[in-house]
């Protein structure tokens, strides 16, 4: 705006370093701070803790020298200024996470002349608000496809529930829905197969979490503080985050709360069909099939979207409750995505009437579903099968090549009969399937 004629408007995007700055100037004394319970009591994370807090300080300055330069401009008061941050804390259960330390992020606005100084408000609303926030601030009419709500409108009808959601991150496949209310949050764990704190090249690389694991294999870590490690997670968590905001207590099992789960189980659901979520079709197919429709988004409009997202989690929900009839028939379905699922389970479980099954899904004509059904059957002891894993690292779907060093990574001891495979998948053309490599090069060693 410096540059710009005084009577121009304006709009300007500043990506501030202060969140992520862990070299600020020091200001929190790390005795003093307050860890949350579901972390140890260590110097380490006391030290990592104070520098995040100092990172705030370092947040306010970069605010200030903004608001200073835009009064310099004479444009302050004639200016809309928000302040919100991407998502949490970088920590185990912070960023990537749909925990409160990984979600619940700060909105603070400066509106022109100082409009509605002083103001708190405790609505829920989801980043896409700000966007048509701004849009009406700008006299810009809000396109009736933008799901976002102006919450600064006089008729304004604040939200009974917010959505979060997690993917892939990196190498880490995962995928995590949540609902939240004003008062419970409800989260889907759709892998609950696998921990928590799966892999990561980016997590594992944080000297936090490296001392959280020592500590939890060293067993000194309580109940709470070693679920993240735990070989596998509970499908459901319901938390009442008016009694429990650090979100320790799980009550999906209280039966109290039965009603309360099931309604929250059905809002997610219906939300998860509404907007077609299309993450519980694996990452290689959906390639696939983006590539045959054109792009993704063409493949997103078409219109059993919604009917296939119910029906893959309905495979996934017969897979946790080991109903071995249903993911037979699963098993079976002409769709790759819930024959995929099927395989998957069919291998957790390892039910003597699913060998026959992932036998036959081993030769599906989609190398996703190749990959679970062989998965699988390792898992039964047929290690034979580890070939077909191997075969799929260097196919052209780079994603194919990603979950197929990630099957052989999950294996664990069976996964050491590809070592050159998977020495040679450290020059991949994938970066994600080049950390893998080398994550299993170290322990192949």
């Amino acid at each position: 705006w410096k540059k710009a004629p005084a009577d121009q408007p304006i709009f300007a995007q500043f990506q501030l370093s202060g969140g992520k700055n862990r070299k600020a100037k020091s200001h929190a004394d790390p005795e003093q701070v307050v860890l949350p319970p579901y972390y140890p009591d260590h110097p380490v994370l006391r030290q990592d803790w104070a520098k995040y807090l100092d990172s705030w300080v370092k947040t306010d300055e970069e605010v200030g020298r903004i608001l200073a330069d835009l009064e310099k401009a004479g444009r302050l008061d004639a200016t809309a200024v928000f302040l919100w941050t991407d998502h949490g804390v970088s920590h185990l259960r912070g960023k990537q996470f749909l925990y409160e330390e990984g979600i619940l992020v700060p909105l603070v606005i400066r509106l022109p002349n100082k409009q509605r100084a002083g103001t708190v408000r405790n609505d829920l609303i989801e980043h896409i608000d700000v966007a048509a926030c701004s849009l009406k601030l700008a006299g810009i009419k809000i396109p009736g496809n933008v799901q976002g709500r102006d919450f600064l409108a006089d008729d304004y009808k604040p939200r009974k529930f917010v959505f979060a959601a997690r993917d892939r991150c990196d190498e880490t496949v995962d995928v995590l829905r949540c609902v939240r209310g004003s008062r419970y949050k409800y989260v889907r764990n759709f892998m609950s197969h696998v921990s928590h704190a799966q892999p990561s090249q980016y997590k594992d690389g944080k000297k936090i979490v490296q001392v959280i694991r020592g500590l939890y294999e060293e067993g000194k870590l309580n109940e709470q503080q070693s679920r993240p490690f735990l070989p596998r997670r509970p499908p459901e968590e319901l938390y009442d985050l008016q009694a429990d905001p650090h979100e320790l207590v799980n009550l999906a099992t209280d039966p109290k709360l039965r009603d309360r789960l099931a309604d929250m189980r059905k809002v997610l659901h219906q939300h998860m069909t509404e907007t077609r979520d299309m993450g519980l079709i694996p990452e290689p197919i959906l390639e696939d099939v983006g590539r045959e429709a054109g792009n993704k988004y063409l493949a997103f409009l078409k219109k059993d979207r919604g009917e296939q997202t119910l029906r893959l989690i309905e495979a996934i929900t017969a897979g946790e409750a080991n109903d071995g009839a249903k993911l037979l028939e699963y098993a079976k379905s002409p769709d790759p995505a819930t024959r995929y699922w099927a395989a998957v389970w069919l291998g957790v479980n390892k039910t003597t009437e699913g060998k026959a099954a992932l036998l036959t899904l081993s030769a599906d004509p989609v190398p996703t579903v190749r990959i679970g059904a062989t998965q699988a059957l390792c898992k039964f002891g047929d290690l034979g099968q580890m070939k077909v894993l191997v075969e799929h690292i260097e196919d052209p779907n780079l994603l194919v090549g990603m979950f197929a060093l990630r099957a052989i990574e999950e294996l664990g001891d069976a996964g050491k009969a590809s070592r050159e495979a998977i020495a040679s998948a450290q020059k991949s053309k994938y970066e994600f399937s080049r950390r893998i490599a080398r994550r299993l090069t170290g322990k192949l060693r």
